[in-house]
């Protein structure tokens, strides 16, 4: 009797439903150089290069363990550069620090999607200190070293991405409030003439690399400052092409090809000529598991209205 009581457990363990295992999670702090009080660069003029500092973000500091994994083995790649970890909390008192006198605070405070404060944090972090911001889920297949010359004040790359280059597309993508038609044919034609590569693809920015101060950055601030009284309250429809245009690649791209008009800018091809990996990460697991995550809102408000008007 008792062997049949324990197959028939057995048979019955076949047939209940499985239990989702949560994966365990590690904090990634340890890995990183602790934030500290790090000096401002801005009254330093002498600094011209991209220093050897990397910049990740993520909303806390715990993560599952292949992400942990992949994390470590990408810093003992890259020895000879420092790694800092700002979560949300970190984020929030980096702003208040040290850009509260600056309208874009208010912009960051007021910014209810996570995606677009982090834009809006790696804009102002990199102005103000320089160096290499990196999305959390990220890497490339050569050192950082490999990538930066001691010579580069900027380097940008490409998203496989392609601009419409008809109004009807183009609409689709590109809030034309940002960067209206007229005017992005108007700058793809002058890229085009002055040999700027791949002027129909979005500039990536999942990877920046910038000496302190850069003017691109300082122009991307500056546009997200003057853009954000238009979204003050309103319902967005579609929160994705909403943030891209707001913060996103399609902000960013604008202030790299004005700048480009008049200025050289270290280019590298699609993807860093395919030596970046923007999503090394399997999407299972803590990373991915948001359900509330940007791209999937509709019918809600991006940026609160500034109560202190």
């Amino acid at each position: 009797m008792r062997i049949k009581e324990e197959v028939r457990k057995w048979l019955m363990s076949l047939s209940a439903p499985k239990q989702k295992e949560t994966p365990r999670l590690l904090s990634i702090k340890e890995l990183y150089t602790p934030l500290g009080d790090r000096e401002s660069s801005r009254e330093n003029k002498s600094i011209r290069k991209i220093p050897k500092q990397v910049f990740q973000t993520w909303k806390s500091e715990y993560i599952d363990e292949k992400h942990y994994l992949n994390l470590k083995s990408y810093q003992e790649e890259n020895l000879d550069y420092q790694f800092f970890f700002f979560d949300d909390k970190d984020m929030d008192e980096y702003m208040v620090r040290a850009w509260g006198h600056h309208p874009i605070s208010s912009v960051f405070k007021r910014t209810r999607v996570g995606a677009a404060k982090a834009d809006i944090w790696r804009y102002c972090l990199l102005y103000d200190l320089g160096g290499v911001y990196l999305d959390i889920d990220a890497s490339f297949k050569v050192p950082l070293s490999e990538l930066s010359k001691e010579t580069n004040s900027e380097i940008v790359a490409f998203e496989a991405n392609r601009i419409a280059t008809d109004r009807a597309r183009y609409g689709k993508q590109i809030d034309q409030s940002v960067l209206p038609f007229e005017e992005y044919t108007e700058i793809l034609n002058k890229l085009t003439e002055r040999s700027f590569p791949h002027p129909e693809h979005v500039v990536l920015q999942w990877a920046l690399f910038f000496a302190p101060r850069h003017p691109i950055l300082a122009s991307v601030i500056e546009a997200i400052s003057q853009n954000a009284p238009a979204l003050e309250g309103k319902v967005i429809r579609d929160m994705h092409k909403a943030v891209c245009n707001f913060t996103g690649p399609i902000a960013y791209s604008k202030a790299v090809w004005q700048y480009a008009l008049n200025q050289k800018v270290e280019c590298r091809g699609i993807d860093f000529d395919g030596l970046g990996i923007p999503k090394h990460v399997p999407k299972k697991g803590v990373y991915k598991s948001d359900k509330r995550h940007y791209t999937k809102l509709s019918g809600e408000i991006l940026l609160e209205p500034d109560l202190a008007q």
